[in-house]
């Protein structure tokens, strides 16, 4: 199976398991639940999208004769994302008021 389809496959996929976590924090915790797993989806969805653009962009220029400094720029912009993604992700309150006691 060529990358682009495996690529594919597991945007596809992403969505499939965002679905099911909406659904199950809808179960789980109401509305609130709900809205929190979507948001989560919707970033989960964003990130896999952001990562599959810059990646294949990082490949097209190799490909087409970009030096490795070029590239590697690209490689900085990922991790950039990650630790922007890391550091929002460090909030003070992180259980949702209606979580069990037990989420610490």
């Amino acid at each position: 199976m060529p990358a682009t389809e495996q690529l594919a496959t597991i945007e596809k996929m992403n969505l499939v398991l965002g679905v099911a976590a909406v659904a199950g924090g809808g179960l789980l915790w109401g509305a609130r639940g709900m809205l929190a797993a979507g948001a989560g989806a919707a970033l989960s969805v964003a990130n896999f999208w952001a990562l599959r653009r810059l990646g294949a962009r990082a490949v097209a220029r190799v490909e087409a004769g970009a030096t490795t400094g070029q590239a590697l720029l690209l490689v900085a912009s990922l991790a950039g994302k990650m630790m922007l993604l890391f550091v929002g992700d460090r909030s003070k309150n992180r259980r949702p008021s209606a979580a069990p006691a037990f989420w610490g």
